[in-house]
């Protein structure tokens, strides 16, 4: 359970490392899209000869985001996927651990039973043996 913690905080750790690289990629994409702004308004006032190789970049930057999204969702739900087999696995562990549990309980509790009743049949004897004791001495 301990190494689920550990590996969930750390799964933590990278998406918030995720999300923080994404909040910096969408800063540089807002920064490059006010420049291709720029750059397509210049060039329409200029005389325009050259809005088709913007927007082909703009095309090929949008691309390009997609596709590091794309991949880190991939990883992410790779991720996800991992961890959710480790959790099968230690909840089967610990399946196996309760029913374990349970029996060296049983087995405890059926152990203490047999010895208070040895206890109590040897207080019985030792009375018994005394009695006896007692019995013998009065016939000498």
């Amino acid at each position: 359970i301990k190494a689920m913690e550990t590996a969930k905080n750390d799964t933590e750790t990278e998406l918030t490392n995720a999300k923080l690289k994404n909040g910096k990629l969408l800063v540089k994409v807002k920064t490059l899209t006010k420049q291709l702004e720029n750059a397509k308004k210049s060039s329409s006032t200029s005389g325009g000869g050259s809005t088709s190789s913007l927007g082909g970049l703009a095309d090929d930057l949008d691309k390009a985001l997609e596709e590091e999204m794309k991949s880190q969702v991939a990883k992410a739900e790779a991720k996800v996927k991992e961890m959710r087999k480790e959790l099968e696995g230690v909840l089967a562990d610990k399946a196996n651990l309760e029913k374990k549990l349970d029996t060296l309980e049983a087995g405890n509790e059926r152990m203490m039973e047999m010895k208070e009743q040895q206890d109590i049949e040897v207080e019985y004897l030792r009375t018994r043996n005394k009695e006896m004791r007692e019995q013998v001495e009065g016939l000498q």
